[in-house]
This record gives C-alpha cells, sequence and structure tokens, in this order.
C-alpha cells in the first residue's frame, strides 16, 4: 500500500510538471542529445558460417572508421552500415591471415578505392601498410595499438584500443580457450607466451574481443580469461602438452582461402576455377 502510494504521489509530481524535462531548456536537451552521438562506435558482427566476429570501430564526429577481419560473404553488410552511418573506411585490418574464411577486404577496397589494407609484417600476406608492435593505428581522435602476439600464426596481432579499454585478440586469445597450434607455423611455448606477455599484461578490466566463438558469447575481460580459461591458467609445460594432443580435424576450407588470403582477399583466383 504505501509502494502503491509513492508511486501515485510520483506519477502526480511528474504530470503536474507538464514537461519531463523540468527546468531544462530546449537547448540544453537539444545539447545532451548532440552529446549522445559524440560518441565511440563499436560494431560487433558475426558470420554464421565461419563463426566469425568482424568488428566496426568509429570516430562518430570525425566519421572516420576501421574494420578489423571483415568476411568476403558480409562485404555488403558491412558496406551498407558504413553507408547508413555515414562513415569514411580508412582501414581494413586482418589479426592474420585466415585459413576458415575469405577475408572481405579485397571486395571492400573495391567498393572504396581509398581504404587501405593492413597486415601484421610478419604475416607473409599482401597489404597497402604493414605493422608491428607499437604501431598505432588512428581513426579521428582514437586509435588502436598493435602488439603482435604469434603463435597461432607467425603473423597474428592484438589490437588495443586503450582510450575504450578492449582488445581485439584475433584467434590469439578465445573465451575459454585460444587459437590451435598444430598447422600454419602454430606452435604451442610461442602462444603461451604471447598471451600472457602481451595480452594478460593489460588490466585486468579491460574487454576482449575475440575472432571467434562456437558458443554463443561475445565478450569477457583480461581478469576473467587470466582465472578461469581452462587452457591459459595453466603452467606451460600443461599448456604445451594439451595443445600438443588436441587431435583436431584438417581445416575444411583452408587450401583454397590460404592462397587467396595472402593476396588480401583478392578473387581472381576463385574466378578462374569456376
Amino acid at each position: 500500500m504505501i509502494a502503491a502510494n509513492f508511486k501515485s504521489q510520483l506519477f502526480r509530481q511528474y504530470r503536474n510538471r507538464g514537461n519531463l524535462f523540468g527546468g531544462f531548456s530546449k537547448v540544453t536537451v537539444m545539447n545532451n542529445c548532440r552529446l549522445a552521438q559524440d560518441t565511440f562506435v563499436l560494431r560487433q558482427l558475426f558470420d554464421q558460417e565461419s563463426w566469425t566476429y568482424t568488428y566496426l570501430l568509429a570516430d562518430y564526429v570525425a566519421k572516420e572508421a576501421i574494420i578489423i577481419d571483415p568476411v568476403i560473404e558480409q562485404v555488403n553488410r558491412d558496406h551498407s552500415i558504413l553507408k547508413r552511418l555515414g562513415l569514411n573506411l580508412l582501414y581494413c585490418a586482418n589479426t592474420h591471415v585466415h585459413a576458415d574464411h575469405v577475408t572481405g577486404t579485397g571486395e571492400l577496397k573495391k567498393l572504396i578505392p581509398s581504404c587501405e589494407s593492413i597486415i601484421s609484417l610478419c604475416s607473409g600476406a599482401q597489404a597497402d601498410i604493414y605493422v608491428k608492435s607499437g604501431d598505432e593505428i588512428q581513426f579521428g581522435r582514437y586509435s588502436v595499438e598493435v602488439r603482435q602476439t604469434p603463435g597461432h600464426t607467425n603473423g597474428c596481432i592484438t589490437f588495443v584500443c586503450h582510450d575504450e579499454a578492449i582488445a581485439f585478440t584475433g584467434d590469439c586469445l578465445l573465451i575459454g580457450g585460444c587459437g590451435r597450434t598444430d598447422f600454419q607455423e602454430g606452435d604451442p611455448e610461442t602462444l603461451y607466451s604471447s598471451i600472457h606477455e602481451q595480452i594478460f599484461s593489460l588490466p585486468d578490466y579491460y574487454k576482449v574481443y575475440p575472432a571467434h566463438d562456437y558458443t554463443g558469447q561475445t565478450v569477457s575481460t583480461i581478469g576473467e580469461e587470466k582465472t578461469y580459461n581452462p587452457r591459459l591458467s595453466k603452467s606451460l609445460d600443461e599448456f604445451i602438452e594439451l595443445m600438443n594432443n588436441l587431435n583436431l580435424a584438417y581445416p575444411k576450407k583452408i587450401d583454397v582461402n590460404l592462397p587467396i588470403n595472402l593476396k588480401c582477399g583478392i578473387q581472381e583466383e576463385l574466378k578462374n576455377n569456376d
């Protein structure tokens, strides 16, 4: 009864004001609405075929954007989002040379000729810009730091946006797991060192956004993975033993995808094979 009376009084209070914004002027309200748009843009996008996450990052004010790990089948979706938000795509950045899907980088560059491709200097792939640890990729007033995190492949990199306390870890660190190390220059000791030295050295509250998840999870934190990741919370020797005995199936599309991704996802090879 007390709760009901309180709600009734609260309703009358706001009804009598005749204006939900009370003492705020129209100018103040409009300015607040405008400020709500002056934010960092992050879109986590999903490809169901390869279970790949693509990330769109942007400065909404400067209208400058980057895309991390685009998938060729989703290029029209990504391009549509960029157009809808009025964003200028500066860079397509890949965390490594992918084996499970063809990158959308080449097709996005055809649609947006000013866009440049980015990949690790150690990847062996073609790109407009090669990066290494310590490099920064700028878009508007935001940037991501490059951290080399080999082990899944020689060319794996993690992108860290310190402004927003987030890390895009590619196939290196997954939620409750990590990338496999039994093909494509993989090495469990290198992967373990990369994760512990380059990713787990970040503050515990930093969010972790991986390139894949197969259980419906979307985000974790550094603290969670350090504590609960069943692979990475083990000792080095235990980790090596585990990774060397996973006995995983050979990736279905690796023989087709790898050569194309080494050329930035250009499709002439596929067309010639049709």
